[in-house]
């Protein structure tokens, strides 16, 4: 079976996936954009399955028209059974699931989406339903991005869980390295002795703010005993950050070490107590994969999709990211348990995170690829083909005119 993926850019934690998923069929991955400005990633290398770029970055993008070429042309060269596109709301996505319409290719959304993400309009939710109807099978995170795809016309037969995974056995492996050496490694990285880790983009949704409000209230009420707070990450509101821990005069406190890449992660993860994830939207959250399997205790906001389906209770805690002295509590029972207590929400967290593993992947792609190749289809009509390419037109510009802002 020949499967062809299509995402924006290919980021290092889809290469485990993406490899484990070509030991199940003839994969070729294929990514609008080589580099771009939102995250600093730097390029894969050596990968186990096909790949293939429309541009090396976004200053290589000429026009709607050029874009529409580069797409076609780039699914047509891999004759795939099935595509699998990355959601719906991009340019080159949409023109993707146009030319598997239009060629009789069943296409596959790989969707994070959930009805909770962001205020829902009936017109804004009529044109996704017209859009999600158009895909034969559907790749979700889990049972909530389930639900609103079936509520958007997906039948919850035709979607498969699977998606959101990382390379667990890479983070456990890293991080045990790092534990054997951890005097040096502290030091190296100039860590503290016990902190929360958290690590995000520095953007609005992220809810950095309230984490330090949180993280002050806490260290305010614990005094000597507190644990310090270290935030990976950079962004637009990196200035606003740095600022706010000083107003707070937390400096000593709460460390910023800035964007690290992902072989330096583990290393952070290793030298943790716990993970806290304090995002007021998040589809699903893999930062939270990456801690669990590293084996520490989660913190997670309960607006985020990965919630639900990772954190029970036995490995940490949900809490509503609106609420400080919510998560400033949380912050305080966690630093109250014994290593003992610790240790045992650490190990709930590794043995539970096992089955979100790239094979999990892989067999939800594969999975999801043989029910559209085994769905009938109703003709495609020039309307629908009309919509699409004007759907993904406007799209083009309003992200155009974002950048322009």
């Amino acid at each position: 079976m020949k499967i062809t993926v299509l995402f924006e850019r290919l980021g290092p934690y889809h290469a485990a996936r993406l490899n484990a998923a070509a030991s199940c069929c003839q994969l070729t991955a294929i990514e609008v954009q080589r580099t771009d400005e939102i995250y600093a990633w730097d390029e894969l290398d050596q990968v186990g399955f096909s790949r293939a770029s429309i541009y090396k970055s976004s200053g290589e993008r000429r026009g709607f028209s050029d874009l529409r070429q580069r797409v076609e042309e780039s699914l047509a060269l891999t004759k795939p059974d099935a595509v699998a596109i990355h959601g719906w709301s991009e340019p080159a996505a949409l023109l993707a699931l146009r030319w598997c319409r239009a060629n009789r290719v069943p296409a596959i959304v790989m969707s994070e989406s959930s009805e909770r993400d962001a205020p829902r309009n009936q017109v804004g939710e009529l044109i996704k339903r017209r859009v999600v109807g158009q895909f034969s099978a559907g790749l979700v995170g889990g049972h909530e991005h389930q639900e609103y795809l079936s509520k958007l016309g997906l039948p919850v037969r035709q979607c498969v869980l699977g998606y959101d995974v990382v390379d667990n056995a890479y983070f456990e492996s890293e991080a045990a390295l790092a534990r054997r050496d951890a005097e040096r490694i502290r030091h190296q990285l100039n860590l503290p002795r016990r902190y929360f880790l958290a690590s995000c983009r520095f953007i609005e949704k992220k809810n950095v703010e309230r984490l330090i409000g949180a993280y002050s209230q806490y260290h305010s009420a614990c005094g000597d005993a507190t644990w310090d707070l270290v935030i990976l990450g950079d962004g637009p509101l990196c200035d606003r950050i740095h600022g706010m821990v000083d107003t707070y005069e937390l400096a000593e406190y709460v460390h910023l070490p800035g964007f690290r890449q992902y072989a330096e992660l583990p290393a952070y993860y290793a030298m943790a107590g716990a993970f806290v994830h304090a995002s007021t939207i998040e589809q699903w959250g893999l930062v939270v994969n990456e801690a669990m399997a590293c084996g520490l205790p989660v913190i997670v906001s309960n607006r985020c999709g990965c919630s639900d389906e990772l954190v029970d209770g036995s490995n940490g805690w949900t809490f509503d990211p609106f609420d400080v002295e919510q998560l400033s509590a949380c912050f305080r029972e966690l630093t109250e348990l014994s290593d003992q207590e610790l240790n045992r929400l650490g190990n709930t967290s590794f043995r539970r995170i096992q089955k979100w593993s790239p094979m999990h992947f892989a067999n939800g792609l594969t999975g999801a690829a043989r029910i559209a190749i085994g769905q009938s289809r109703e003709d495609w009509s020039w309307k629908d083909d009309r919509a699409l390419l004007v759907l993904a037109w406007k799209r083009r510009n309003q992200l155009k005119n974002q950048v322009a802002i």
